[in-house]
């Protein structure tokens, strides 16, 4: 019971295309699970007024890394891009005291929404 050289390699073509199915498959599912979250708010003083030019540092509390910015004329901050996890906020501005808000959860395509005055 002998198999011909074209039957090995039409096996052997059959197992290639299931492998390259395989890969695709996990490579789209990887994707799906992937993504990122947005954490934003405004900021405003003891009057409901905007502070402009606030100073908002977000910090990754899992991975000990932080990135800041600067509010908006109508005190809106956006951090985009965020990897999802748990983060610490903190708002520094002239002439008020620093704020700092714990246990920010962010979320994937659940934007995080940290309003503070």
């Amino acid at each position: 019971m002998g198999f011909s050289h074209e039957h090995i390699i039409r096996r052997n073509a059959g197992w290639f295309a299931f492998g390259i199915l395989l890969v695709i498959v996990a490579a789209m599912t990887a994707a799906a699970q992937s993504g990122s979250a947005v954490v934003r708010g405004i900021v405003t003083d003891q009057q409901g007024k905007a502070i402009a030019g606030a100073k908002v540092t977000l910090t990754s509390v899992d991975k000990n890394l932080s990135r800041s910015q600067t509010t908006n004329e109508e005190g809106n901050y956006v951090f985009n891009s965020t990897a999802p996890g748990n983060y610490r906020i903190e708002f520094e501005a002239a002439s008020f005291k620093k704020v700092s808000i714990g246990n920010v959860v962010a979320l994937v395509d659940t934007p995080r929404e940290v309003n503070v005055q």
